[in-house]
């Protein structure tokens, strides 16, 4: 609210310095400067003498009257310019590559809140995909990051497995599936995976295994990365690599001796979901499709279990120990959360300094065209009405003065009617919305 009326206030007393400082270069005493409040909206008027105005000639009655708008329009490109050298003026104490901030949530996302983003946060990465600027913003949630139920993170698969939910303990809830109710964890920090399984030929159900209880997992959290996670990730690449260099691999089983695991059904595991999220990103793959996928040994590739268009977002945050997650719809990160490209490049300096100058710019060149466009139009009142007066009598000088009047007063008729109808149409569009 300051920054909007301080744009107002601005612009109101430039639109009426270009009509005093017209009206001055022509000759004509200017009797009045002032301000008014009316409502909430600030403005300024001018006055000058009439019977020195009504001497001038058409071309200097055109400049005194259009004198407002034109400064509204220099002030607008003013604005312009500055939105475009904010980068530049604040370069010193601002970087433009190194992450997007965050300057805005909507109440309306899930993001909103204690456990998910807030002002002036630093989002380093989304998932996997690396953010340093708004660009890479946009293309890590729409290139990257899609509602490909395929898409998921490399796990060993001796930790999932000890994870896997029984068939009978596997229920889908409002388009996501629940498979943690036979362990003892907490549906806040863990969420149900799913995975292609290597199965038996000779069998036709898993073998039954005595679930354990989550607490009694000791190398658990190591198997998820939390320990020795840049020993892992090292030997994982070197892995990769050679995979990259062999001939043949198996396609998305995990890795075994026995020829009779041949057939792959789907399962289901409980997975804390912040450690799942640090892992690799992975393609999951069905028999049918090919290439197949191809996996390193001994991992599987796991996908969140939700089928309701909803992904997992795992915003990585500068400075933050834990990153935040995310679950619903990719629109909620796309348009109800504001960022930035500048972001502070000392810890003393404060995030908002440059989204007050966007802000103030933006709405200079809002505010400003249209103010410039509202005078313009021929309505009672405005500055378009003493507008088309002067040029009505210009072109139709031959013309009788009581004809003059009638034409003045139908465009200034037609152009109230169409400005008030516009009015009162935005009105009735947002009461409706």
């Amino acid at each position: 609210m300051p920054i909007f009326v301080a744009v107002l206030i601005i612009a109101s007393i430039l639109h009426e310095a270009g009509h005093a400082i017209a009206a001055a270069s022509s000759n004509v005493r200017v009797t009045g400067l002032g301000f008014f409040v009316f409502a909430i909206y600030p403005g300024a008027f001018t006055e000058v003498e009439p019977t020195e105005l009504d001497r001038c000639s058409c071309a200097q009655k055109l400049r005194i009257y259009g004198a407002g708008v034109w400064h509204n329009i220099i002030l607008a490109f003013f604005g312009f310019f500055l939105l475009l050298l904010i980068p530049v003026i604040f370069k010193p104490f601002y970087s433009s590559n190194a992450g997007v901030v965050v300057t805005g949530i909507s109440p309306r996302s899930g993001l909103y809140g204690q456990t998910g983003l807030q002002l002036g946060h630093q989002i380093l990465r989304v998932n996997q995909c690396k953010v340093r600027n708004s660009d890479d913003w946009f293309a890590c949630l729409n290139g990257k990051i899609s509602t490909n139920h395929s898409i998921g993170f490399l796990a060993q698969y001796r930790a999932v497995s000890r994870m896997t939910a029984s068939e009978d303990k596997v229920a889908r809830s409002e388009g996501e599936v629940q498979c943690c109710s036979e362990f003892n964890v907490t549906n806040t920090t863990h969420i149900c995976f799913r995975y292609l399984s290597p199965i038996k030929k000779s069998t036709t159900q898993p073998p039954t295994v005595q679930k354990p209880i989550f607490p009694e997992f000791p190398d658990f959290e190591a198997e998820f990365g939390v320990q020795k996670r840049q020993k892992r990730a090292t030997d994982l690449k070197t892995r990769l690599l050679s995979l990259n260099e062999a001939t043949t691999r198996q396609p998305n089983i995990v890795n075994t001796k026995d020829d009779s695991l041949s057939s792959i059904d789907y399962s289901h595991a409980c997975l804390p979901a912040m450690q799942v999220t640090e892992h690799a990103q992975c393609q999951i793959s069905s028999r049918s499709s090919k290439p197949f996928s191809i996996l390193p040994y001994g991992y599987v590739c796991v996908v969140p279990a939700l089928y309701n268009d909803t992904i997992l977002l795992r915003f990585q945050v500068k400075d933050q120990r834990k990153p935040v997650l995310f679950i619903g719809y990719l629109s909620e990160p796309l348009y109800l959360v504001g960022i930035s490209d500048l972001t502070p490049r000392f810890a003393f300096v404060p995030w908002w300094i440059p989204r007050i100058f966007e802000l103030f710019s933006s709405y200079l060149i809002t505010f400003s065209l249209a103010m410039g466009v509202l005078n313009a139009v021929p309505c009672y009142g405005l500055d378009g009405q003493f507008i088309s007066n002067t040029v009505v009598n210009y072109f139709f000088q031959n013309l009788s003065t009581s004809l003059r009047r009638q034409i003045e007063k139908l465009i200034t008729f037609c152009g109230t009617f169409i400005l008030c109808s516009n009015i009162l149409f935005g009105l009735v569009k947002s009461m409706a919305y």
